[in-house]
């Protein structure tokens, strides 16, 4: 089942913790806490273990979370991958710190690579088709205008201009759903 991350997002930006909040939330976030953890873990049962502890955390403290320091997603991934990383560090299994610190930033880096490309293909999916057809082929299949134009059986300033449009409305979209979630923040203190 899929879970709708505003509303899961909602037990930590809402005054009033209610069960049902926590619920949703914990559908939401724990496959990803999941991940990070068998990531780093490499053991199910301490994954899942962790998975438990990480929410329990996020149940009893929710104040830490400081969305004016990035998105929800974001801060119960790090969470996880700090607990995970104190789980390592008592169990004694990494040897060098040379590797944790290489490996962790690399793991960070991909989660928030990942976070990133599932908000950028939620815009994609927003835009019309032409211009999402244009963008893609553009960015993703690195296709010059003109063998967009070509491939697309439109003129070459039709093309250019869908790409730009989608593009702006990308840009529009991913700065007004951050200013969304702090504005949203601040009305409710």
């Amino acid at each position: 089942m899929k879970y709708d991350r505003e509303a899961a997002d909602e037990f930590l930006t809402q005054k009033d913790k209610n069960e049902e909040r926590f619920i949703c939330f914990y559908e939401a976030y724990s496959p990803l806490i999941y991940t990070i953890a068998l990531k780093l873990l490499k053991d199910e049962k301490d994954a899942e273990d962790l998975v438990q502890e990480v929410c329990i955390e996020i149940y009893r403290y929710p104040h830490q979370f400081d969305p004016e320091r990035g998105s929800v997603r974001s801060w119960v991934a790090v969470k996880a991958r700090s607990r995970c990383m104190d789980r390592l560090r008592k169990r004694s299994e990494v040897v060098k710190e040379d590797i944790e610190v290489e490996s962790t930033e690399q793991i960070e880096e991909e989660v928030v690579k990942k976070l990133e490309w599932e908000k950028t293909k939620r815009m994609l999916s927003r835009l019309p088709e032409k211009q999402k057809n244009a963008v893609i082929g553009n960015y993703l299949y690195d296709q010059s205008h003109a063998q967009l134009a070509s491939s697309m059986k439109k003129p070459l300033g039709t093309v250019k201009s869908w790409v730009r449009q989608g593009i702006q409305s990308l840009q529009k979209q991913w700065f007004d759903d951050g200013s969304k979630k702090k504005s949203r923040d601040k009305h409710d203190l």
